[in-house]
């Protein structure tokens, strides 16, 4: 009985067959990480920009007067146009939602920061073995808003 204990032959194998399911896990996990917090990065950039962008063209002697934001004629739909743009999709992903809000007025009836809210849907390659296909990435891009003098 006690040759039977004794013998450590073999004992490596066993466990290297356990440990390479659990390190090729945690790799695949590491690589679905790595592309959703790239993809994050590229989509706040893009609304970033789409920020910018929207608030050189707000009207802001309409904003004064009428209480509401305006933006210029022509560049209302402009938001989504500038993220769909400068989102490098190369993630295989889409664009769901492209969302503007102003932030607080000021003293002067404008607004002071305008937000850029954008969803895009991600696909996931190695969590498509745990069921999920992809994931939503939400992120919100803002600028300050100048006034020019």
């Amino acid at each position: 009985m006690k040759k039977i204990i004794k013998k450590e032959k073999g004992s490596y194998a066993i466990i290297t067959i356990i440990m390479i399911p659990i390190f090729l896990l945690i790799a695949a996990l590491a690589v679905d990480m790595s592309i959703l917090f790239a993809a994050r990065v590229e989509l706040l950039k893009a609304s970033d920009i789409s920020a910018i962008e929207v608030s050189k063209y707000l009207d802001l002697e309409q904003t004064q007067i009428t209480g509401n934001v305006i933006i210029k004629l022509g560049y209302a739909d402009y938001a989504t146009e500038w993220v769909d743009g400068n989102f490098n999709n190369r993630f295989g992903g889409s664009l769901e939602e492209v969302s503007v809000r102003f932030g607080p007025i000021n003293s002067n009836m404008n607004p002071e920061i305008v937000y850029v809210k954008s969803t895009a849907n991600i696909p996931l390659y190695f969590a498509k073995f745990a069921g999920i296909s992809s994931t939503d990435v939400s992120v919100e891009g803002s600028a300050r808003i100048r006034e020019v003098k």
